[in-house]
């Protein structure tokens, strides 16, 4: 059984794909992309007059390919004719990847780097990490460009249309520094039909803790300990949220709940394969659409009262850009709904779009397997759970922690307070680092 819930554990942190099935959405005011040329890191094909100003683009999408970055580009007014494009491209492969992040690290602490950032967060340690492996820290250290002048002249994004909770996010004493471009709210989705629910709900993670319903104890038990957690660390004052004891007390209720499963008292009520996950959390996902029942969403509940939702996917401006308004004008269109439902770019991003209008049926999203959509049940069940967001968090290396307390506790016979005393060390000495 503990084999099991290990592989069980892996497939919710590993896996990010949520696809889905429906039409091509209405054209867009944004300029469409033409059809896609072959392209090398540099976008300068075509040979310009030597006096054109040429951008700096860091792309780091894991599922992102030359031509999808290209076909964005194409999008973008003024785009070689006004100015040029270079761009690199982070590889997936761990030697190359750890080679490009070494020299783009050591360009932007020397003063220089790329112009415009897209970087993805992965959801689980990989190597090298994120570009930035903790991008409130960044902020803070002013690696990026204040934004609220530029966003007040925006031609294509609509601020406004954006999910405020989650672009709250991106935000210091400075004003709009990171724009996140993709999110996910790890919900438990569960087929009422299978399986029955209390009426009423639980409203806290400690009444879902304490719940004798099969179906809340399981999602409980399973639910990682990143978003329950929410907000880890007080970036500006170096210092954790939480006391040792307190992650200790959590952490000891959940190997008690995780007993239960364990010991099989939950195995003949429950069928995990018939409880899904939700709303751009890394697992694969059903259809939500037109075909798939009206599911009952579980709120992925944190210690705060209210759900976490992490970024997985944002955009930003090097304060030492040469050329700022070019630079926010990627970022302009971007951020418009019609990149946003149209752009492969886009579709490569893992989580659920920040435009808060798309999903539903008259306003399609889109994967890399085509355009999706939840039917209106699912849809108004996402806006709920959307409303419930309270932390909104990127997800850094402190996380990782988090993890390993997880799987080491499933894993390892080692006393529960010897695995949190350690990883919670760990925590303290990489924040101090960070």
């Amino acid at each position: 059984m503990k084999r099991r819930v290990a592989l069980f554990l892996s497939l919710l942190l590993f896996c990010a794909v949520f696809t889905g099935c429906g039409g091509q959405p209405q054209s867009s005011s944004v300029p469409e992309s033409s059809p896609a040329r072959e392209s090398s890191s540099s976008l300068s094909a075509t040979p310009e007059p030597a006096q054109l100003p040429v951008l700096s683009l860091c792309v780091d999408v894991a599922g992102a390919e030359s031509r999808d970055v290209r076909s964005f580009l194409e999008r973008v007014p003024g785009f070689e004719r006004d100015f040029r494009v270079e761009y690199d491209l982070l590889s997936n492969d761990p030697a190359e990847r750890e080679a490009q992040l070494t020299r783009v690290r050591t360009e932007i602490m020397a003063g220089k780097g790329p112009d415009v950032f897209i970087s993805y967060i992965p959801p689980v340690e990989i190597p090298g990490g994120a570009l930035f492996h903790y991008p409130e820290k960044a902020m803070l250290n002013r690696v990026f460009l204040p934004l609220d002048d530029y966003i007040a002249k925006a031609q294509y994004m609509k601020m406004d249309e954006l999910l405020p909770v989650v672009m709250e996010a991106g935000k210091s004493e400075e004003g709009q520094m990171l724009l996140p471009l993709s999110f996910n709210l790890a919900t438990f989705l569960v087929d009422t039909s299978q399986y029955s629910l209390p009426e009423e709900l639980p409203a806290s993670w400690e009444e879902m803790s304490a719940s004798e319903n099969p179906v809340l104890s399981f999602t409980t038990i399973m639910q990682t300990y990143s978003p329950l957690f929410g907000q880890l660390a007080d970036f500006e004052a170096e210092e954790l949220k939480y006391a040792e004891e307190e992650m200790l007390e959590v952490v000891q209720r959940k190997v008690e709940l995780q007993k239960k499963l364990d010991s099989g008292e939950l195995t003949d009520k429950i069928n995990a394969d018939a409880i899904v996950r939700g709303y751009g959390e890394g697992v694969i996902y059903p259809k939500l659409d037109d075909s798939a029942p009206v599911y009952t969403a579980i709120p992925p509940y944190n210690l705060q009262g209210g759900a976490t939702a992490s970024v997985t996917t944002f955009a930003a401006i090097n304060r030492n850009t040469q050329n700022p308004d070019t630079a926010f004008l990627l970022l302009d269109v971007l951020l418009s709904k019609q990149t946003q439902q149209n752009a492969n770019l886009y579709a490569s991003m893992d989580g659920m779009p920040t435009h808060m209008d798309l999903g539903q049926s008259g306003d399609k999203a889109r994967s890399l397997d085509g355009f999706w959509y939840m039917n209106d049940g699912n849809y108004q069940n996402y806006l709920e759970m959307r409303d419930k967001i309270n932390v909104v968090k990127f997800r850094t290396p402190l996380d990782d922690c988090l993890d390993r307390i997880q799987f080491r506790s499933v894993q390892e016979d080692t006393p529960i307070e010897k695995i949190v005393h350690e990883e919670y060390t760990t925590m303290q000495m990489m924040l101090a680092e960070s």
